[in-house]
């Protein structure tokens, strides 16, 4: 025995003093038995399900045979194990005929007991083996049920023979439509030939299947499916027959589309700036990852690429409204697709516009998920469009900002001029002797005016530059000698403050393609700068040439830039002292102009500073120049 509970074995026969040497030989060995004397009386108790079955051929009423065969031939009692004794019937026909009518064995009496024990003991086995191996097979079912949609087998040639209801559930196919090859018929027409080439190429490897395709459904539209499928081999090696499941991934497989288009699309606006290419971006990247259309039609201001059809006029006036749209069925039909999704495009509470989705050829449905993307989309793009028109609006204060200072700049120069020129002539006695004080008076109108000047100067290129309207004209120079009259040029900021003031240029020319003007601009820029914060010491201009590169240094012994000031000394009207009471004035754009001029003539500058100590700044520039758009030469 092979647990612990208690066996029960139904003996049948009508002879007394053979059901009861049976009888005692079996509850001697521990099991329970249940006794009948004829076919009806055993068939009735058979019903019990006992778990074997010990039957005499030569019953009064049916005989053993035909009491075999209906208990095999009953679903609720097929699986009992059934022995046949009969001390009549002991030639080998009378135990074919009992074999094959159901018996599991067949004994002749009177049998030993041993014998009789072991027979009963190996059905036994066998049955419980057999029980086994159906709770293993439905384990393996459910399991396969619970992970797959359909599981299906085929022959050894990679047919379809047996009925698979779970595909004909899901494609509306009959079992004879499925049968053979005819499966494939329900696979998407762009699939269906790389489908059975991979199935036939498993069959010829008698390797595993896998792949991927869209099947079609009972309702016409298309889902995902993966499939994989493994031989069967037997012990010679030879294939018996294909298992293999189906798994519907359409979700899985939408859900990672949508996440991988609303990640490109995010990609795509938090680059773009320029609200007219984005329809045709978004469009790009939607089909087919989201559906097999898309539209972005904006209220003004941008044209819509072809999309899904227009909405009847009071779903129209809903979306207008800020309401999204979703349609399918007949509804979607009646525009000539399949779904259909819109949304409102919304920002500060104004409908800019709407994003429009459909499906039709794909047959694809969207559902719930694709609406929340879409909306999620629509807000992404809101944020976008948005930007765009505030980045458009910036740019457009910032040209009008530009161009009030070029205005004003010039404006302001030419009063400027004729202040200098009157001075020069006052300067030069034209109008009369003048006394010291009026010529140390005249001295000073004179600085102040340069002074305003020098700024006006560093608007009006700053302007420019900001509006892009700074030119390059080049041409051919001695950058030694540039370097030279330039350091003449503020020789007298260095003799008022006492300072040093050496050059370190070789006598022999350096020459350069480039655009003098703004060079010369650079160093008075940087020189200037290091005499106003310079009060000891001095400041030292250098040239060091390399290659096909030169770069000029201004090195001072000046109060020097703190590390965390570094970064924006560069920066547009940003100063080295900000307080109200600071020892040196300016606009605090000479650098910003500086830093903007080197870039043009297609250099960098940098800064090495330290508190107390000193700044050094070196302008790397390129000795020969290609002409550029715009530029002179």
């Amino acid at each position: 025995m092979t647990d612990e509970r208690i066996l029960t074995v139904l003996n049948v026969d009508d002879y007394p003093a053979a059901l009861y040497a049976t009888s005692r030989v079996l509850r001697q060995a521990g099991f329970r038995v249940v006794e009948a004397t004829t076919g009806a009386e055993a068939l009735a108790r058979a019903a019990d399900c006992p778990d074997l079955i010990i039957l005499d051929v030569n019953l009064p009423d049916v005989d053993g045979f035909e009491v075999a065969r209906r208990i095999k031939g009953d679903p609720q009692t097929s699986a009992i194990p059934v022995l046949q004794m009969s001390a009549a019937y002991r030639d080998p026909e009378h135990r074919a005929q009992g074999l094959e009518g159901g018996a599991d064995a067949y004994l002749a009496q009177p049998v030993e007991p041993r014998e009789l024990l072991a027979t009963v003991r190996a059905l036994l086995r066998v049955r419980e083996a057999e029980s086994v191996l159906r709770q293993s097979e439905e384990r393996l079912r459910v399991l396969a049920s619970a992970v797959a949609d359909v599981v299906w087998t085929t022959d050894a040639g990679g047919r379809i023979t047996e009925d698979l209801p779970q595909w004909r559930a899901l494609t509306g196919q009959t079992a004879d439509e499925v049968r053979g090859w005819g499966w494939l018929d329900a696979i998407h027409p762009d699939d269906r030939v790389r489908t059975r080439s991979l199935w036939e190429d498993a069959l010829r490897r008698h390797g595993t299947y896998d792949v991927e395709y869209r099947l079609r459904m009972r309702d016409g539209g298309f889902r995902t499916f993966t499939a994989r499928g493994v031989p069967v081999v037997e012990h010679s090696g030879e294939i018996r027959e294909w298992v293999g499941l189906c798994v519907d991934v359409e979700d899985r497989r939408r859900a990672e589309d949508r996440q991988r288009f609303l990640s490109d699309a995010g990609a795509v606006l938090a680059a773009s700036l320029e609200e007219a290419l984005m329809p045709a971006q978004l469009a790009a990247i939607a089909v087919p990852l989201l559906a097999d259309s898309f539209a972005l039609d904006m209220v003004e201001g941008v044209p819509a690429v072809d999309g899904p059809p227009p909405l009847p006029p009071a779903l129209d006036e809903a979306l207008r409204g800020g309401k999204p749209v979703q349609l399918a069925g007949a509804a979607a039909e009646a525009l000539g697709v399949r779904s259909y999704l819109a949304a409102p495009v919304m920002a500060r509470g104004e409908v800019l516009g709407a994003l429009r989705v459909a499906t039709g050829p794909s047959g694809r449905t969207l559902g719930p998920a694709d609406a929340d993307a879409v909306e999620e989309l629509s807000r992404r793009v809101a944020l976008a469009v948005d930007n765009a028109r505030l980045y458009k609006a910036a740019l457009a204060a910032s040209e009008t900002k530009s161009e009030f200072l070029a205005t004003m700049s010039h404006e302001l120069r030419t009063p400027m001029n004729a202040i200098l020129g009157y001075a020069d002539l006052l300067d030069a006695e034209v109008a009369g002797p003048l006394t010291r004080g009026q010529r140390e008076q005249l001295g000073r109108i004179g600085a102040s005016a340069r002074h305003l000047l020098q700024l006006i100067d560093e608007i009006l290129t700053f302007s420019r530059i900001e509006a892009g309207r700074e030119r390059v004209s080049l041409e051919r120079f001695d950058l030694g000698a540039l370097l030279r009259d330039t350091a003449a040029l503020v020789d007298p900021l260095a003799s008022a403050k006492a300072l040093r003031f050496p050059l370190e240029v070789r006598e022999e020319p350096v020459w350069m393609v480039s655009d003098p003007g703004k060079v010369r601009q650079i160093l008075l820029n940087l020189l200037s700068n290091a005499f106003k914060f310079t009060d000891a010491g001095e400041v030292r201009l250098g040239l060091d040439v390399e290659d096909d590169h030169a770069t000029l240094r201004v090195t001072d012994t000046g109060i020097g830039i703190a590390p965390e000031q570094q970064g924006r000394v560069f920066d547009a009207f940003w100063q080295v002292e900000q307080s109200s009471t600071r020892r040196a004035g300016g606009t605090g754009l000479g650098l910003s102009v500086t830093r903007h001029l080197a870039e043009m003539l297609g250099g960098e500058v940098k800064l090495d500073s330290r508190v107390g100590s000193g700044s050094t700044f070196a302008v790397r520039l390129p000795l020969y120049l290609p002409v550029q758009d715009g530029a002179a030469s």
